[in-house]
């Protein structure tokens, strides 16, 4: 349990980090972005406003030629695209890079000879009328904030590695005070679970010593039957703890062993018949499928003892229990069918809860700790599987007890412990 605890605290401490990162990741690309376009813009309204004292006019119609053959004869470079339009937005001339021919401030996608082309256009409209326009391929902005998205991600590579490292670190130093509190808890339990045996032992000795007395002096045994009702519901709740407690260090207490898990539910269905029978209750055992599970078996016989035995506590004369099985993706799935009152949707969720009763009232007269659910959760859980149910008020309840299958490699790796063992 604390292990998950730790793994879920970490995941989360990662997840947090991670969100951070990508959204302080995702403000540096947008202020990069916005200031390499704002820094081609200024550029290239520079350029244009030097180009433009240098526009002829042949013919009434504009022209950059002699600019053009000053720039060749001085060789000098360019990486921008120059068009000069007329009035009526034609394009007169071209020089340098593949453009697009479209008047436009700002990004423009479009079509040339070589395919797709994606730029950065700026224009100034001339005294004369006519617009000068340059326009710079958008592919240096692109491989700019490509290679910083890069470098995020491969940054981000050792940054999920150490915040795993950390978190782990941290998650532990967390989570102690909480493993100090179970520790003494469970020392608790433990404790009161073997101090209440003792004296519980002492008053059922007792109990059978003075009704003995009674019976040979022909004397009622009335207040002995309440002292023994007490006296069991102190026994139950004592070894209820100490199965509680056992829970808490599985490794130590339960000896997992391949477990033919048909055969154990359909023994423990067997010795409940009997109590079944009598209390006119149905109970029956159909779809048992046949498959291997790593097991304890005295806590699997455990928990569908628990569970049978509450869906015969809650189902009347005339009743039916159906236990019944099947495969489902997370392993062999048991299921466990009543007809009884049901449990209240408010209680539902809480029934697996330690100490918790549906009935108050009737669960304190029969003697009920409240315990046997929370046990059985407990114990499915330390198997690796998961109990959950459904119900509804005055038409029954089904449990439903779900294991993972053993596979042959399992099977073998634990016989093989078992017989070291011995």
């Amino acid at each position: 349990m604390i292990n998950r605890l730790r793994i879920r605290l970490t995941l989360w401490f990662i997840f947090l980090v991670i969100a951070a990162y990508i959204l302080d990741a995702s403000a540096a690309y947008w202020m990069l972005n916005n200031r390499l376009i704002s820094s081609t813009e200024n550029n290239l309204r520079h350029i244009c406003e030097s180009i433009a004292p240098a526009v002829d006019y042949v013919d009434g119609k504009p022209t950059l030629s002699n600019w053009m053959h000053v720039a060749i004869e001085r060789n000098i470079p360019y990486e921008n695209t120059i068009q000069l339009f007329g009035a009526d937005k034609t394009m007169f001339e071209s020089y340098g890079p593949a453009g697009i021919k479209k008047l436009v401030n700002g990004r423009i996608d479009g079509v040339d000879d070589n395919g797709r082309l994606s730029v950065y256009s700026h224009y100034i409209n001339l005294p004369a009328g006519c617009f000068v326009q340059t326009q710079l391929s958008f592919q240096s902005i692109d491989q700019i904030t490509s290679a910083f998205i890069s470098d995020q991600l491969i940054r981000g590579i050792p940054l999920v590695l150490l915040l795993a490292v950390f978190g782990w670190f941290y998650s532990g130093r967390a989570v102690a005070p909480i493993v100090k509190s179970l520790d003494t808890l469970r020392t608790f339990i433990d404790d009161a679970g073997h101090e209440l045996n003792t004296p519980v032992a002492l008053i059922e000795n007792s109990i059978q010593t003075i009704e003995a007395e009674l019976q040979e002096k022909q004397l009622p045994t009335d207040v002995l039957r309440i002292i023994q009702r007490a006296s069991s519901t102190l026994k139950n709740l004592a070894q209820r703890l100490l199965l509680l407690a056992k829970m808490e260090q599985p490794s130590i207490s339960m000896h997992f062993i391949p477990v033919n898990l048909a055969h154990l539910v359909t023994d423990v269905v067997h010795d409940f018949s009997q109590k079944a029978q009598g209390q006119g209750v149905d109970l029956q055992i159909y779809n048992l499928p046949d498959v291997t599970v790593l097991a304890d078996p005295d806590s699997l016989i455990e928990v569908f003892s628990n569970v049978i035995e509450n869906a015969l506590h809650y189902t009347g004369a005339d009743g039916h229990i159906y236990v019944y099985g099947f495969r489902n993706d997370n392993g062999v799935c048991i299921a466990i069918r009543d007809t009884g009152c049901g449990i209240p949707i408010k209680s539902l969720s809480r029934i697996f809860d330690r100490f918790y009763r549906v009935d108050q009232a009737r669960s304190k007269k029969d003697g009920g700790t409240g315990l046997g659910l929370s046990i059985v959760k407990a114990i499915v859980e330390v198997h690796n599987g998961n109990v959950r149910a459904e119900s509804s008020p005055n038409k029954g309840s089904t449990f439903f007890i779900t294991l993972p299958i053993a596979s042959d490699k399992e099977s073998k790796l634990s016989q093989l412990s078992a017989a070291n063992r011995v």
